[in-house]
């Protein structure tokens, strides 16, 4: 399995940005998105970005709208002729097409009748027809639409080829491990993303670690079975802060930094273990108070979690004492900061790939105003021979509970000792997660 950066995933900037940032960050190549930039299209100007930044072209996806397109096939059949013709320029065996939107009845009929035949007479690139999401219209606000022709799973997954694309699984609340299951002997190119609840929407194109979709699992799954195409990291630029060219390459570290952990977990040892050890011991030196909490601390404690980042809870004086030390890490400097749901001093640092966010003095929001949230608990864990401190893991579970993670909670449960639960439950022992 390979890992490409779609570049649809930064749209907003050039071609050539886009490559070197993919280069940098460790993408195994690029998937090229055919837009109204002549640059994505001219296949000389694609063969010298790919020996300029050493990097190949691993896929191509036929544009959504060919009728926006100056000198480009204005039908749908057209366009994916086309985008074949550029695949095999540059050397791709797949190309991604989208299914028929709205009253697009022609392209339905050849996709139905027509595809297979036309693959048969033009075997490569291989055509991998792409699942697509419910859509909101405005003259429809209460519920999402299915706006795609031959969308639903029955239809989709009749086609020979397929693109799995994860994010959009997601708008229909579907689990994309267990379409891929139903679909696995079909799908040639598979689309990462996650997908994020805001209210009754669902924002799609996440970044790989911020959303409800059990994409580790998804990537080890594949990985376990072999799976040898193309999985392609297509975001959207607001997930990678692209107005920031230093976050934008922070998180594409991250995001390939995620691909690998779970696609050749057995290979190697977690990085996030090192960088916890190395963390430890420099605060441990420095009289830094800190607990690890969240999906670290859980794993920590013997739960079987995949660990997305390192969270640091502090108070707020040493949230700046700790980026100090961290200084040539720093992504996101600590500063107070504030959402709708949370508040505190928070910074973000990078530690070649493995994402640390510190947190002093976390509130939450309540009844109208700021209510005190940290993790009151602490005990010590040994991490290959390194003491790190940790909240109690049955205090994470009650975090948990609260922030409605039930899934995560159960997982906890089993490992949780009853009396300290009890404790917490009982007040016996103060806490401030609920």
């Amino acid at each position: 399995m390979r890992f490409a950066l779609s570049t649809g995933s930064l749209y907003t900037y050039g071609l050539d940005r886009v490559f070197a940032l993919a280069a940098e960050a460790g993408f195994d190549g690029i998937e090229v998105l055919v837009d109204p930039r002549f640059d994505t299209r001219q296949p000389v100007y694609l063969r010298r970005l790919m020996e300029r930044h050493s990097l190949p072209i691993l896929s191509v996806h036929a544009p959504f709208r060919p009728k926006r397109l100056a000198a480009w096939p204005r039908t749908q059949p057209e366009s994916i002729a086309a985008t074949a013709e550029l695949a095999r320029a540059v050397g791709v065996e797949v190309i991604v097409v989208h299914l028929p939107y709205g009253i697009n009845r022609t392209y339905a009929r050849w996709l139905r009748n027509d595809l297979q035949t036309w693959q048969r007479a033009h075997p490569k690139p291989v055509v991998a027809v792409e699942n697509m999401p419910l859509k909101w219209v405005r003259w429809w606000p209460f519920t999402p639409l299915e706006m795609w022709r031959m969308n639903r799973l029955e239809e989709w997954g009749a086609f020979p080829h397929l693109t799995l694309d994860t994010t959009h699984l997601g708008t229909k609340r579907l689990d994309p491990l267990l379409v891929y299951e139903r679909v696995r002997d079909r799908v040639v190119h598979v689309h990462l993303s996650n997908a994020r609840r805001e209210g009754r929407r669902v924002r799609e194109h996440r970044r790989l670690e911020d959303g409800f979709l059990p994409l580790d699992v998804l990537i080890s799954r594949l990985a376990q079975d072999g799976y040898a195409g193309i999985a392609t990291v297509e975001l959207h630029p607001e997930a990678l802060e692209a107005e920031d060219e230093g976050k934008a390459r922070f998180h594409l570290r991250q995001q390939i930094a995620f691909c690998r952990q779970h696609g050749l977990a057995s290979a190697h040892q977690p990085r996030w273990r090192a960088v916890l050890r190395q963390i430890a011991r420099r605060l441990d030196e420095e009289q830094v108070s800190y607990k690890v909490v969240g999906g670290a601390s859980a794993t920590l404690h013997g739960v079987p979690l995949p660990v997305r980042d390192l969270d640091i809870e502090t108070d707020a004086e040493d949230a700046y004492r700790f980026q100090t030390l961290f200084a040539d890490h720093v992504v996101e400097p600590v500063a107070l900061r504030e959402n709708e749901v949370y508040r505190s001093h928070f910074g973000r640092l990078d530690f070649d790939g493995v994402a640390v966010e510190v947190i002093g003095d976390l509130h939450r929001r309540e009844a109208g105003g700021w209510v005190p949230t940290a993790a009151t608990t602490e005990t010590t864990v040994h991490l290959d021979g390194v003491p790190v401190r940790v909240s109690w893991l049955e205090e994470e579970v009650l975090a948990y509970i609260r922030r409605q993670r039930l899934d995560r909670a159960a997982q906890c449960l089993p490992h949780c000792g009853p009396d300290r639960l009890l404790a917490l439950l009982r007040g016996e022992q103060n806490t401030e997660v609920l």
